[in-house]
């Protein structure tokens, strides 16, 4: 999708993905430039503007991860879909007074929180985590 950017003394000073009915000043088109992201290793940082170009390139940037913020997206994509069935066990007796809470299930939900954080905090490099990605099927 086109968007449009207003520039003013060689810097954008508006950007939008259409032009004003009324267009005041010096506007042009731009597109994005997206790189390339490697999935739980990157994330899309903040852009820039090269407006030497025809159309304005809005230039987004790439900031790698810590190795712990890579700990922490995995343990949570892992534990997210388990902390939804703790929740609907634990709210069984909210929802409907006769059913109750089977506390079996909300300890081995618990352990298998435990033991993920246990096996992701036991890595130690970007290269063991590639691996444990890799092995556990892991797909953003």
């Amino acid at each position: 999708m086109p968007k449009y950017v207003r520039i003013e003394n060689d810097n954008v000073i508006e950007c939008l993905d259409y032009i004003p009915e009324n267009p005041q000043g010096d506007w042009r088109e731009a597109i994005d430039v997206i790189p390339n992201i490697i999935p739980f290793k990157q994330i899309q940082g903040p852009h820039t503007f090269d407006i030497s170009k025809t159309p304005v390139e809005i230039v987004w940037s790439v900031i790698d991860l810590s190795l712990d913020e890579r700990k922490q997206t995995i343990f949570n994509m892992i534990v997210d879909p388990i902390q939804l069935l703790l929740n609907k066990e634990l709210n069984k007796n909210l929802s409907d007074p006769n059913q109750n809470i089977d506390f079996k299930i909300v300890e081995n939900l618990i352990n298998q929180v435990r033991n993920k954080k246990f096996e992701i905090e036991a890595i130690q490099t970007h290269e063991e985590m590639d691996q444990y990605i890799q092995t556990n099927n892991i797909v953003p």
